[in-house]
């Protein structure tokens, strides 16, 4: 029994994690590769290691999902997530960093764009990056760093049962604040 519900649990967080990084490709466009961009491409796993998933979920964290990087000719997207290995759904939490970097000005123009557009739940976040928000909505925050578009979480697989406190956790050591 609770083998099953592990394998439901980590197949509800796959298909999450999925969607999301559907969306994340799905408003890139599609230009050549701008060499006058100066940011540098991001992978998640670079930004929340395996050690920093333990400190924060315990000893017993375990890699979740890693996809990435995946690639429009204007955005590189990337997920890395942890989870703490609980099969109770009451108790089990996930980890996740999401990173969208531009390949193009079109790629920058677009990530920026999403922070000038919030929606009416969004909570603006200041100390992280150019600018940042919290989306109770998705249970994220969501940083723009460098012409990134960074997404963290922490919490429970209800994005409703996430804080903008616990994502704060993950997001200072994904950043090395």
């Amino acid at each position: 029994m609770k083998k099953n519900l592990t394998w439901i649990i980590s197949g509800a967080v796959l298909v999450i994690i999925s969607i999301i990084l559907i969306i994340v490709l799905s408003t890139g466009t599609n230009d050549k590769k701008d060499s006058k961009l100066t940011s540098d491409t991001i992978e998640a796993c670079s930004l929340f290691t395996e050690a920093e998933a333990k400190s924060t979920l315990g000893s017993a964290a375990q890699k979740g999902t890693e996809s990435g990087p995946n690639s429009t000719k204007d955005i590189q997207a990337s997920i890395c997530s942890y989870n703490n290995g609980s099969t109770d759904p009451a108790t089990f939490k996930t980890a996740a960093v999401i990173v969208r970097s531009p390949l193009s000005q079109k790629g920058a123009n677009s990530n920026a764009a999403q922070f000038n557009k919030l929606q009416s739940s969004a909570k603006e976040v200041s100390g992280y990056g150019e600018k940042a928000y919290w989306s109770p909505v998705f249970g994220q925050l969501n940083i723009l760093k460098d012409n990134n578009w960074i997404t963290v979480y922490y919490g429970s697989l209800s994005p409703q049962g996430r804080t903008l406190g616990d994502a704060e956790k993950v997001a200072k050591q994904a950043l090395g604040q």
